[in-house]
């Protein structure tokens, strides 16, 4: 009897606490595209032989289908993001790539370097009931 009105008890008094929510976002990052012409066609670089160096993004071995030769590629490119709901928020995107592709040999290399960053700009930080802890 004594060990079922602890457990009753336990359960109880677990059930009446308050629960508190997470004090942290999680997962702000967002997977952007970064080719404009394979995203107006419903990012379809996955299955899409495509010669560009934005195709990395989506799928690394497009780097295959370029020209035959030595090959360097290099784009970057910073744009304001969101800009009517944030005026502080910016997305950078650079890559590098390198491709040799002989004519007569049986093997190729490519080599890509690919850098996304969103600065979210400047956060407000809320505990649980919605008070102002910080920037």
């Amino acid at each position: 009897m004594l060990k079922r009105t602890i457990i009753t008890f336990a359960l109880v008094s677990l059930f009446m606490t308050p629960a508190f929510s997470q004090s942290s976002t999680g997962g702000i990052f967002l997977l952007i595209p970064t080719s404009a012409a394979l995203n107006g066609m419903g990012e379809l670089g996955v299955g899409l032989p495509y010669d560009q160096p934005d195709a990395a993004f989506f799928n690394p071995a497009n780097g295959i289908y370029g020209t035959r030769g030595v090959g360097i590629y290099a784009t970057a490119h910073h744009e304001r993001w969101l800009p009517g709901l944030a005026d502080d928020m910016s997305l950078d995107y650079k890559f590098l790539g390198v491709s040799l592709i002989p004519e007569k040999y049986p093997f190729q290399l490519v080599l890509h370097h690919q850098r996304t960053f969103l600065d979210a700009g400047e956060q407000t930080y809320t505990n649980s009931e919605g008070h102002v802890i910080g920037t």
